[in-house]
């Protein structure tokens, strides 16, 4: 595939990623495997470089608009980041069709969440308890590890959590979630970089970052206009095909 096409690729990826809150890994690293050739194991090393360049140029913009929610997007983002060091190491060894079958279901139950929960008068002081933080912190630190091992941001399941769970309005769910992902998604690319995985393709990494940088600039932008109805509709659409999408890759590797 030509430098051209993969740009063009990674922009659209960004776009999608800024409106969404996303890292964008869930877009680039199907297109890099069945587009470009290239093998999973680099392009969730190039998915993972490019989701923290993404989660910069996007949250800066909601940093902006005051839809990030610091504290609650540090505290998440420690266990996160351990969680992706951990799913990083263990990349190399464990095979990925059962997790992207839990991933599938995950993915699922999150998007009927969302698009049965009405819309309500939430408030942005969050107030929430030691024992519930706990929880949140657990739930973060696994979904780190599948930042590390799946080359994802951890958004697509972050926003949900966030939302559903604190209770947070969802323009400062997909804000705190793109401050996140970025911090999450560094530990994980350490691993890949130190493993020597990306040698082979470094030069795909400059049209890919650069691409996700302007598309995620410019979708965050669109992202913080649009309402919260449209937002949750089309982000539930996401989660359901990104969970066809980890079912069939499931399946494909248990065939092989």
């Amino acid at each position: 595939m030509d430098t051209l096409t993969v740009f063009g690729g990674a922009i659209t990826a960004g776009l999608i990623a800024g409106v969404m809150g996303l890292g964008g890994g869930v877009l680039i690293i199907p297109a890099l495997t069945i587009f470009a050739g290239v093998p999973i194991k680099q392009a969730v090393g190039i998915s993972l470089t490019s989701v923290i360049a993404t989660s910069m140029s996007s949250s800066t913009v909601y940093l902006k608009k005051d839809l990030v929610d610091l504290e609650v997007g540090m505290l998440l983002a420690v266990s996160a980041i351990a969680g992706g060091l951990s799913g990083g190491i263990l990349s190399a060894y464990i095979r990925s069709e059962h997790l992207n079958f839990i991933f599938s279901a995950l993915l699922i139950y999150s998007a009927i969440s969302l698009a049965l929960k009405k819309e309500s008068a939430q408030s942005t002081d969050l107030k929430y308890s030691k024992k519930t933080m706990w929880v949140f912190l657990i739930i973060s630190y696994f979904t780190g590890m599948l930042t590390g091992m799946l080359g994802i941001g951890g958004g697509i399941i972050f926003i949900p959590l966030l939302y559903l769970g604190l209770r947070m309005p969802l323009p400062i769910a997909i804000g705190t979630s793109a401050f996140k992902v970025g911090l999450t998604a560094t530990a994980g690319a350490m691993i890949y970089f130190l493993r020597g995985d990306l040698d082979p393709v470094l030069t795909l990494i400059p049209p890919v970052v650069v691409g996700m940088i302007v598309g995620a600039r410019v979708g965050g932008m669109i992202g913080v206009k649009i309402k919260s109805s449209v937002t949750k509709a089309l982000f539930s659409l996401m989660l359901v095909y990104f969970s066809y999408r980890m079912f069939t890759m499931g399946l494909a590797e248990l065939a092989k």
